[in-house]
């Protein structure tokens, strides 16, 4: 959330539903979840802890609200670091990367919010399995983990590795644990149809 709050007579948004606040039209950025992941995480986890008819409805309301729908997870974090909106939605950690280097944002997790796990893959059949494989060995060493948080502000997922305690407030918040990733891949399709029945009835 960009600084243009303090400005303002209004309060910001703690919980989803307050993102529906007709005072927001206009005011805010998120990425299309129909190109980023971020996105389909917030879809998927809104589906799951609400059932599809109440997810449809809440797209419709929140698309009202949404300015500008982006290819990427990232940007709304820029372009809300630079004023150009008032709300991103989006992953903590793109916030927390554009709070890092002076820009007055300030974020909060919703109640029960989704979550991910980065991952990484080798493509099947892909033209060169062995540096592929080496790249893996890497990116799952203790040498990458650490860069990784250090370029990315994510949390490692290594047991070796002590959290930094400037990411230790996260866990007061209250996510979602029964948020399924597994669900969420096989039922892709169903959620993205689901989130276009949704703001499509706007259009």
């Amino acid at each position: 959330m960009a600084k243009k709050f303090s400005n303002i007579a209004l309060e910001k948004p703690k919980r989803f539903t307050d993102l529906l606040n007709p005072a927001f039209k206009g005011q805010i950025v998120m990425p299309d979840p129909h190109t980023s992941g971020t996105a389909f995480t917030f879809i998927a986890s809104i589906i799951q802890l609400w059932g599809k008819d109440k997810a449809k409805n809440y797209f419709k309301g929140l698309d009202k609200n949404v300015a500008l729908y982006t290819e990427n997870g990232f940007t709304p974090a820029r372009m809300t670091a630079l004023g150009d909106y008032m709300i991103a939605v989006n992953f903590l950690h793109d916030q927390k990367l554009m709070l890092r280097n002076g820009f007055n944002l300030s974020y909060n997790i919703p109640p029960l919010a989704g979550w991910e796990i980065g991952c990484v893959s080798i493509i099947k059949d892909s033209p060169n399995p062995k540096a592929a494989e080496k790249f893996i060995d890497y990116i799952l060493s203790k040498e990458a983990a650490l860069l990784h948080q250090e370029l990315t502000e994510r949390i490692p997922t290594r047991q070796d590795i002590e959290i930094d305690g400037k990411y230790i407030d996260i866990f007061d918040y209250s996510i979602n644990e029964d948020y399924d990733i597994f669900k969420a891949a096989k039922n892709k399709e169903e959620y993205l149809n689901i989130w276009d029945q949704g703001i499509s009835s706007n259009n």
